[in-house]
């Protein structure tokens, strides 16, 4: 069901309604954020009377009635003015377009009275003069206030407060009062108040649908915005349509498209109407779209991890460098590349110089920082994807080095350059692989023939020594067939032996042997073994020097194997060390170096050991070289192959006649409580 889905969210039409669902919210937060533009100044408003629409209407009309009946009258006091005929021209004009507006302003009265004459001059009838204060909405000026029936706050508008003062001058200079006030019932029909009364009551009815569709817009803007960045891409590095066009030329167009934009907004001059927006807001949704084809075409380039490696500039560059300093012939860079960091370097120094010289011409300055920054940064991407490149290869090679010997190196997110290599890398990996393949089969195939034989071996070897002991029991009077039965059986028995070590030593060497790990007091395991070697040192007169550890050295390794290697170290000593010499055994613990424990067994060969130490622990390899010496060589192979197989590891090292043996082991903490 959750793949289903996420086809489905990935799925082309899907996609396209969301883009179609995001321009529809567009349109829709457009339409609610205009008519709240332009009714900002009722939207600020609890009532019409409050606005500042309503006030500059009525401070006008105002100065209009004063302007007309103290100064204009009429056209024959205009005519009849000692003026040119210019500036009656325009008094008269200026007194028409007066009187129009005050035939539009059907529902203000107005009454000016001289305080000296007492003359009324208003609109209205001697006997409605009277009611004028009480309508409920009406304004009163005089030289030196202003009073108001419905808001204290009238006549501060920063626009109407300069009209305000010139109404006081005007009525000041001819000692006269003006009252103007509105009907009760305000005509619809208007364009003064009745009008934009109507407006403002429609618009605070209408609110808060514009609120939601201002908020559902930029929901639906913002839920397709994620929702395609989420959903647009992936990894496998598909490409759509829009992403074959590198991205500088995708920003090219992007800003193209914003050009109708500012054309059409630059003719638009009065908006009356929302449909009067419908241009610009089409060339402003395709300008929309080229920016957000844009985005998310950049969006897959980074999911893909190509946003870099696709810029125009960048493989412009890649090939430019690539030709002049990359010889493909023989799979190198060429040696005057040098010359190419140096000429950067010089450009470098231009630009600084340029900065120095032209800092206080602004235009040189503001032309050669882009270019600096621009340049450098490309270069800095240039570099740092060989470096990411380069940093690739040492990784893979420092892991094939540790033993990784499959460790991958994808060549293809090699750059050019560096590709070849890479490839010679994975090649050399194969062949090394191969060598290791060829060389493990040539190892179980030594391990399969050494068990067979030994098992062929092993048969016969029985028979032999069991009917010694039956020759043994006999009555045989021939002193010189008791001797040849004594040493057949010391042969024999050798044989034996030889033949039990060599089946453990290809078990140990291939890993076949099953370990038991435990907590074990290394000095007293130790101390067992040498008891078991008691007398095979006093018949040498060796002097085991051991001191035991305070607090007791806890190893964790498997007794028996344990044991065995220990068996192997004693063993060793008692054939090899010089007599009347002292055998050192010390134990050493490492916690804050390299979080080890080791034991180190050291004595004095009786023989010159002129070998290289790593020999020593190889199979059938004799400290003894004439072999006079029991023993067959297989001793300390066997004890380095089962300490590998419990985790530790045995190290042979030789100063001259000084042999020492080091068997580390990874670092136990003691739990013992040591009571005093």
């Amino acid at each position: 069901m959750a793949i289903k889905l996420k086809k489905l969210f990935k799925h082309v039409v899907t996609k396209a309604l969301v883009l179609l669902m995001m321009v529809g919210g567009v349109f829709l937060g457009t339409w609610g954020l205009y008519n709240i533009a332009i009714m900002e100044d009722a939207y600020q408003s609890g009532s019409y009377y409050e606005t500042q629409q309503f006030e500059e209407d009525l401070v006008r009309l105002a100065h209009n009635i004063v302007e007309k009946e103290l100064v204009l009258t009429d056209e024959a006091s205009i005519l009849a003015l000692d003026i040119s005929e210019e500036e009656k021209s325009d008094k008269v004009r200026r007194l028409r377009i007066i009187e129009h507006n005050l035939k539009q302003a059907k529902d203000l009265d107005y009454m000016l009275v001289s305080k000296t004459t007492k003359r009324v001059i208003s609109n209205l009838s001697k006997t409605q003069q009277a009611s004028i204060y009480d309508r409920s909405i009406y304004v009163r000026w005089d030289y030196a206030s202003i009073d108001t029936s419905f808001n204290p706050a009238f006549g501060q508008n920063y626009y109407s407060n300069g009209i305000n003062e010139d109404i006081q001058r005007l009525l000041g200079l001819s000692q006269h009062e003006l009252v103007v006030a509105l009907k009760p019932e305000l005509d619809s029909s208007s364009p003064y108040f009745g009008k934009p009364s109507e407006a403002f009551t429609n618009f605070k009815s209408h609110q808060n649908e514009y609120f939601f569709g201002i908020i559902i817009g930029l929901f639906l803007i913002l839920f397709g915005t994620v929702y395609l960045t989420v959903f647009t891409g992936d990894k496998s590095g598909r490409k759509q349509f829009y992403d074959y066009i590198p991205f500088e030329i995708q920003v090219i167009l992007a800003f193209i498209s914003t050009v109708p934009v500012i054309a059409i907004g630059e003719r638009m001059h009065t908006v009356n109407q929302f449909m009067d927006l419908m241009p610009i807001l089409v060339a402003l949704v395709i300008s929309l779209l080229f920016w957000f084809f844009c985005y998310l075409s950049t969006v897959r380039r980074i999911k893909r991890g190509a946003f870099f490696k696709e810029l125009l500039m960048i493989q412009l560059l890649t090939k430019f460098i690539g030709v002049i300093a990359y010889d493909k012939k023989q799979g190198r860079l060429k040696p005057w590349l040098l010359l190419l960091l140096v000429a950067y370097g010089g450009m470098n120094m231009f630009f600084i110089l340029v900065f120095l010289l032209g800092f206080n011409i602004g235009i040189t300055f503001l032309l050669a920082l882009p270019m600096f920054i621009v340049s450098n940064v490309i270069v800095l991407l240039f570099v740092n994807e060989r470096i990411r490149t380069l940093n690739k290869m040492m990784h893979a090679t420092k892991e094939r080095v540790n033993g990784q010997i499959n460790y991958p190196l994808e060549t293809k997110s090699l750059t050019k350059e560096f590709r070849q290599w890479g490839e010679e890398l994975n090649q050399q990996q194969i062949g090394m692989e191969k060598a290791l393949e060829e060389a493990m089969k040539g190892e179980r195939m030594k391990t399969e023939l050494i068990t067979n034989v030994t098992h062929d071996l092993k048969n016969p070897l029985t028979s032999i020594i069991n009917y010694v002991d039956l020759l043994k029991n006999e009555d045989i009077d021939s002193e010189h067939a008791k001797n040849y039965l004594q040493i057949l059986e010391e042969k024999s028995l050798r044989l034996k032996s030889l033949i039990e070590q060599l089946v453990e030593a290809s078990k140990a060497s291939s890993g076949n042997v099953e370990i038991d790990l435990e907590s074990l007091d290394a000095y007293v395991l130790l101390q067992q073994v040498i008891g078991e070697y008691e007398e095979a040192f006093a018949d040498k007169n060796l002097i085991m020097m051991m001191d035991e550890p305070i607090p007791p050295f806890m190893i964790e390794g498997d007794g028996r194997l344990l044991h065995r290697v220990m068996d192997n170290l004693m063993a060793n000593v008692a054939k090899y060390a010089l007599e009347h010499t002292r055998v050192y055994i010390s134990f050493i613990e490492e916690e804050k170096n390299g979080s080890h424990m080791a034991i180190e067994i050291k004595n004095i060969s009786k023989e010159a050991l002129n070998m290289a130490p790593e020999l020593l622990t190889e199979r059938f390899i004799r400290g003894d070289r004439s072999r006079h010496t029991e023993g067959n060589g297989l001793g300390l192979s066997i004890a380095k192959s089962l300490s590998e197989a419990m985790g530790a590891s045995l190290d042979i090292g030789i100063d001259g006649d000084l042999f020492k043996a080091t068997l580390t082991f990874p670092y136990v903490k003691s739990n013992v409580v040591l009571e005093q």
